[in-house]
């Protein structure tokens, strides 16, 4: 059995309750059986990231 990954998977962040393209960047992500690219994901920026923090924090709340 062959498994087929789609051709560039391209990953974003979950923010605040929505997937986000971080603001710093990208990075590849190479496959190490082939060397070549098989997507990438987006880097926060500080500021992303602490929204992301400050938010998780209060939906943490209510949760546990």
């Amino acid at each position: 059995m062959k498994t087929q990954l789609p051709a560039n998977v391209v990953c974003h962040n979950f923010i605040s309750n929505s997937w986000v393209a971080g603001e710093a960047g990208n990075q590849d992500v190479i496959s190490p059986y082939s060397g070549k690219k098989i997507g990438s994901f987006s880097i926060p920026s500080e500021k992303q990231i602490s929204t992301a923090i400050e938010t998780a924090a209060k939906a943490q709340k209510d949760w546990a």
